[in-house]
């Protein structure tokens, strides 16, 4: 029996603070604290299944991010068959994500004039505007359906100030927070 107990002693350790390194990182409920430091080498293999085990979903989606361009690719030809509106967006969003983003607002441009109106395919278009440096003064919320709406309006003006001025300007600029419409 002590033979055996000199082996498991010092893993058990191991998966504990393992368990304890995972924990303080992704800050789960505090009650898996208890666990883990009550129940020991068994509350921290509880805890390893319960909530690490999950985790490796989320690994996986960073690992099939190489797989964008079969998605890409697919979604390219999803939109020559049915250039819908979903279709756009989605290939514009996939363009957005690899930084290609003259296509991107292409693609949010004929999301748009086949009757977009999602704020979200707004803010894009602005947002690769911006990232081009290729905008007229007022294109993010003029031509939008919510451009009269002063909550979305003083809130796109706080994002986007800074980002309209030269740096230069921006220095010499109140801080977005100080403007009102």
């Amino acid at each position: 029996m002590g033979l055996i107990s000199h082996l498991f002693w010092p893993w058990g350790m191991f998966v504990q603070l393992a368990a304890l390194v995972h924990f303080f990182r992704r800050r789960p409920e505090w009650y898996w604290f208890y666990i883990i430091l009550i129940g020991g080498a068994l509350g921290s293999v509880i805890y390893i299944f319960a909530e690490v085990v999950p985790d490796f979903d989320l690994a996986r989606a960073s690992i099939q991010r190489y797989g964008r361009g079969s998605r890409v690719a697919t979604a390219e030809a999803t939109v020559r068959e049915n250039p819908s509106v979903a279709n756009l967006e989605d290939l514009g969003e996939l363009y957005w994500d690899q930084r290609r983003y003259a296509k991107a607002r292409e693609a949010f441009d004929r999301a748009i004039a086949t009757r977009a109106d999602a704020p979200r395919t707004f803010y894009l278009r602005g947002q690769c505007e911006m990232q081009l440096r290729d905008f007229p003064l007022r294109s993010a919320t003029s031509s939008s359906p919510f451009a009269a709406t002063r909550k979305w309006t003083v809130t796109a003006a706080n994002f986007f100030w800074p980002n309209l001025m030269p740096p230069s300007a921006a220095t010499r600029m109140p801080p977005p927070g100080s403007l009102t419409w």
